[in-house]
């Protein structure tokens, strides 16, 4: 490793050292040096384990901080294919969203008779099906986040661009 990667992992270690949870979800760019292949699906399984790490970091800032922590250590090639996953990704939380909304018909079974219960019911007491709608939270909430990782790595990025 050479004097400038090492001072810049040290930066970021000692940046990030106040939170146990930054250390962990910094551990993939920090620690382990992964290496994802030239092969498109691995580089984005690649991109998508270092979202959910990021999702599992409850607390905004900390969860900010490992997203700056891992920025700083790409370059402008691999923000380009982050920022285009990111995409990919919320593109098919709508995709899906959009497809389990389409089928909330079939929340009481796939037979008809089951479809035309739902319909009434649903008309009767103006409530939609709490499964599918546990389920439609959870995509909206998705989508909610990925936006926001998205923002965020812009602004970062955007920074760390102008302070070179």
């Amino acid at each position: 490793m050479g004097f400038f990667q090492t001072l810049l992992t040290e930066t970021i270690k000692s940046l990030l050292a106040n939170n146990n949870d930054v250390n962990r979800s910094s551990n993939i760019s920090l620690n382990e040096n992964i290496q994802p292949g030239n092969d498109s699906d691995e580089l984005f399984s690649h991109d998508h384990t270092i979202y959910c790490k990021w999702c599992e970091i409850a607390d905004i800032p900390t969860r900010k901080k490992a997203i700056a922590g891992y920025l700083l250590t790409i370059n402008s090639s691999s923000f380009k294919r982050l920022q285009a996953n990111l995409e990919h990704m919320k593109i098919n939380v709508i995709t899906n969203m959009q497809h389990h909304e389409a089928n909330e018909k079939f929340a009481w079974g796939s037979y008809i008779e089951d479809q035309i219960a739902y319909q009434n019911a649903k008309l009767r007491t103006g409530v939609r099906d709490p499964k599918f709608m546990k389920l439609l939270n959870e995509y909206k909430l998705s989508l909610e986040t990925i936006n926001w990782t998205i923002e965020v790595c812009s602004s970062i990025w955007k920074d760390k661009r102008s302070s070179s």
